[in-house]
C-alpha cells in the first residue's frame, strides 16, 4: 500500500504546499497517495467490521472515507468577541468545564513511516482502533448512535 514513495511525495507537498506545484503534481499524488490510501481503507473494512459494525470503511474516491486533500481556506475560526454556545447545566467553574466545552475529542496512537509500509499495517491499525473500542462505544453513547 504505503511505499517510501508515498512519504517523498508528502514530504515535497509539505515543502511545496502550492495550488501550482500540487496540480503539477496530481497524477503523482494521485498514485503515491490516493490509490494506496483507498486500498487501505478497504483492507480496513472487514477489520472494522469485527468490533465496529456500525461504522463504514467506504473506499469511494468521492463520498467515502478518504478527506479531501484540500483544504477549505474560506472560513476563519469565529472572530465574534463573546462565546454564545457555553455547555448549559454546567457551571463556569465545573472541574471538567474544559471538556464539556470540546467539540470533537481524538485518540491517536503514534506509528513511524516504518510502521506504516509492509504488510502490517492493516493488522496494527485494526489493533489500536480495537483498543480505543470501549472509549468509541462510550462516546458513541453520548451522543446517540450505534457502535
Amino acid at each position: 500500500m504505503f511505499t517510501k514513495p508515498t512519504f517523498a511525495f508528502l514530504d515535497e507537498l509539505a515543502a511545496h504546499n502550492r495550488r501550482d506545484w500540487f496540480e503539477a503534481n496530481k497524477a503523482r499524488y494521485e498514485a503515491l497517495v490516493r490509490e494506496p490510501a483507498l486500498k487501505f481503507i478497504a483492507a480496513m473494512a472487514p477489520e472494522l467490521a469485527r468490533f465496529a459494525p456500525h461504522f463504514r470503511a467506504d473506499p469511494r474516491k468521492l463520498g467515502g472515507s478518504l478527506m479531501r486533500v484540500y483544504r477549505d481556506t474560506r472560513f476563519a475560526r469565529d472572530k465574534t468577541p463573546y462565546k454564545t454556545n457555553p455547555p448549559r447545566g454546567y457551571a463556569a467553574d465545573h472541574p471538567a468545564i474544559g471538556d464539556l466545552k470540546r467539540k470533537d475529542f481524538i485518540g491517536l496512537a503514534p506509528l513511524s513511516r516504518q510502521e506504516t509500509l509492509g504488510t502490517g499495517l492493516v493488522k496494527r491499525t485494526a489493533k489500536q482502533f480495537a483498543a480505543a473500542a470501549p472509549f468509541m462505544a462510550f462516546l458513541c453513547e453520548a451522543v446517540g448512535v450505534q457502535y
